[in-house]
């Protein structure tokens, strides 16, 4: 994250902010004129503006729990930089943060929690039992120095070693090699899956037919109403109107 601050860019990492700093940042409820504009900086490096379609305030967990109907559950997703070391003191300061937070605001919600970080999530499952616990793994699809990041199989091992309940996969990683899904499953494990290509019915219909539990998209509605559609009525995904479509059949291809 890059805040400016007073016309200054500061690279600050959002763990560093103070929280009347972090609600200064952006979109103001108030309507005051915006001095800290959230920026975002570019792979090649340049700092630009971050223009949305539609904005707000940014929030606290706490807003969320009490704003957001008690029908929606909460993928509570626990981040840490993946380019530095953290000590185990961080560890223990965000995650018990966090946790502090749930108990307090979120009995009768739906929650389980999530992380790429290997020692995260086995601290959330040391700390808590009540909710489910996830590793998050890109599947292969970018590496590591932390092995135990780097491949479906030793996500397994994570959370078979930590008592986790599933893992989270980057789509293409299972597009790639559907085997996987009985993997994880013959482990006692849930498999979901996250990622741009989830947002493409194709997609979406290719993992029903291998197993997988479920998927993290953008446009829920166009893919609940493909999947209500297509219970009802028997017929495949691509049948139905008001989808988006692109050319997936390279990646299908090879899923198949």
């Amino acid at each position: 994250m890059i805040c400016l601050f007073q016309g200054l860019h500061n690279e600050r990492r959002i763990g560093d902010l103070t929280l009347e700093e972090y609600l200064s940042v952006g979109f103001q409820a108030d309507g005051l004129e915006i001095q800290s504009p959230l920026v975002r900086k570019a792979n090649d490096g340049s700092i630009c503006k971050w223009i949305v379609n539609v904005q707000d305030r940014l929030c606290t967990l706490k807003d969320a729990f009490e704003n957001v109907p008690l029908c929606v559950g909460f993928n509570i997703e626990v981040k840490f930089d993946d380019e530095i070391e953290v000590s185990e003191a961080e560890l223990q300061r965000v995650t018990g943060t966090v946790l502090k937070e749930v108990a307090m605001y979120g009995k009768g919600r739906k929650v389980f929690y999530s992380s790429f970080h290997p020692d995260a999530v086995d601290l959330l499952r040391k700390m808590q039992t009540e909710y489910p616990v996830l590793f998050l793994t890109e599947g292969g699809t970018y590496l590591y120095k932390d092995e135990r990041k780097n491949s479906i199989e030793s996500a397994v091992e994570v959370c078979l070693k930590c008592g986790l309940q599933g893992i989270v996969s980057e789509v293409e990683a299972i597009l790639q090699n559907p085997g996987l899904v009985s993997k994880v499953k013959d482990a006692g494990l849930c498999l979901l899956t996250y990622g741009d290509l989830n947002n493409f019915v194709e997609v979406l219909h290719k993992q029903r037919e291998t197993g997988v539990d479920g998927v993290i998209v953008d446009h829920v509605l166009e893919m609940v109403t493909a999947v209500r559609n297509a219970t009802i009525s028997g017929s495949t995904l691509t049948s139905c109107d008001d989808i988006r479509y692109r050319d997936v059949s390279s990646i299908l291809k090879a899923a198949a």
